[in-house]
């Protein structure tokens, strides 16, 4: 999930490393492979803030995929990563823009990345806003849909240096 938290830098750059290393990119005018897979990062934004976190990482993501979370373990599968969500506070809301993506060679394996913005009411009622990144790691199904397969992320500073 695209946690507010710092994830272990080991685990997620030697992914993302792993990944780069297997992954021959599409490049180049035109590329559909990547425009599908940002289409579907957007498409699962678009319903984390209309449905809820809980529906859309239901919807988006594989029924092994992992979590690699600030501060904890990696969860592994929707059963053990959806009830999470069930901790948030009434009226958080989390959406986020992808910025790149590729998609292997193969056409089965990508990658995108981008900003979030975590919003949920403080104890006083007004919102309180938390600004970060995230990388997924993405499968392609037999359908030919994109599903999450690895979700991590860590907060940073928002834009302008102010949180």
């Amino acid at each position: 999930m695209k946690h507010f938290h710092l994830n272990s830098a080991l685990i997620g750059a030697g992914v993302g490393i792993a990944v780069l290393l297997i992954a021959k990119p599409l490049t180049g005018p035109g590329n559909t492979g990547a425009d599908a897979l940002l289409a579907a990062d957007r498409a699962f934004s678009a319903m984390s803030v209309s449905a809820g976190a809980k529906a859309a990482w239901g919807a988006f993501l594989t029924d092994d995929a992992m979590i690699l979370g600030q501060g904890s373990q990696p969860e592994r599968g929707l059963a053990n990563i959806l009830p999470g969500f069930d901790d948030w506070p009434p009226g958080a809301s989390i959406g986020w823009e992808p910025q790149n993506g590729e998609v292997a060679a193969s056409g089965d394996l990508g990658w995108t990345w981008g900003r979030y913005v975590y919003t949920a009411p403080g104890e006083d009622g007004t919102p309180v806003t938390s600004h970060g990144k995230y990388l997924n790691i993405w499968k392609k199904q037999s359908d030919g849909t994109w599903k999450v397969t690895i979700d991590m992320g860590n907060q940073n500073p928002a834009p302008g240096g102010s949180e």
